[in-house]
């Protein structure tokens, strides 16, 4: 007979503790995007995800016709009329009654893959959705903004014929001037929290201010390649535990017999 010595606790490392929280809150986007996904095909083409199973689907359907979410459905509806019950406004964005989360779900459809912000607002805001007719002066001034901090941060730097890559998500939030007062970013309605984290301080992005020079770049992508090295190693002590686990129910076994 031999004893196996097994730690019965486990000491996270901070970084540990980052990558979960992140994990966390991208798994929380992902799950109202999913939801948001399946009722948009529910409502507009009559469609049923089939990765839902039908007991989930129900209950989904029964909290989306209560009065309190049909009140907030309409309430949403008018704030994006400028307020008002009637059309006495101009339009402010071209998706009409759906939601920008909506929008952004059926974009992801047709791209086969998440929209960026810069997409979901050059759809939304030109007219059929020809992506060059613009509502209003106001929305061709933004999309303009975006194009010339695309052209100048994808600049090739320290004598290289490579564009840097750029962070489309990041170039929407710099040329909207970031958040307003109520923390809220302009043009991409419920959908802004797809693309930026709910923090007033912090966007899901590598930085909240100027685009990384070639210097952070290489940094991060250094830190990148340790946190993933650190993942594997979390998913290998996962696997000896569980390999550890076996081995311990098969030596019960054998002394039962």
């Amino acid at each position: 007979m031999f004893r196996i010595a097994i730690r019965k606790y486990f000491i996270w490392r901070q970084s540990d503790d980052l990558v979960y929280q992140a994990w966390l809150q991208s798994a929380s986007h992902r799950y109202k995007d999913l939801r948001s996904r399946a009722r948009a095909k529910w409502e507009k083409k009559n469609q049923l995800d089939k990765r839902i199973g039908k007991n989930v689907w129900l209950s989904w359907i029964e909290e989306w016709k209560t009065p309190e979410c049909m009140a907030k459905t309409e309430i949403k509806r008018n704030n994006r009329k400028g307020g008002a019950d009637v059309n006495e406004y101009p339009a402010t964005h071209t998706g009409g009654s759906s939601s920008a989360r909506k929008t952004a779900a059926l974009l992801a459809d047709d791209y086969t893959r998440d929209p960026f912000s810069p997409e979901l607002f050059l759809y939304t805001h030109t007219k059929n959705h020809d992506m060059k007719t613009f509502i209003d002066e106001k929305s061709a001034k933004i999309y303009e903004k975006i194009k010339a901090l695309r052209d100048e941060r994808s600049r090739p730097v320290d004598g290289s014929s490579t564009p840097r890559p750029v962070d489309e998500n990041q170039l929407y939030y710099d040329a909207v001037g970031g958040r307003n007062s109520r923390n809220k970013i302009y043009g991409i309605g419920s959908s802004q929290n797809l693309f930026y984290a709910p923090s007033s301080n912090t966007i899901a992005h590598i930085s909240n201010s100027s685009y990384p020079n070639s210097q952070d770049y290489e940094k991060l992508q250094t830190e990148l390649e340790v946190m993933k090295e650190r993942m594997k190693e979390m998913d290998a002590m996962q696997q000896r535990m569980k390999d550890m686990e076996n081995l311990l129910a098969r030596m019960s076994d054998n002394q039962n017999q």
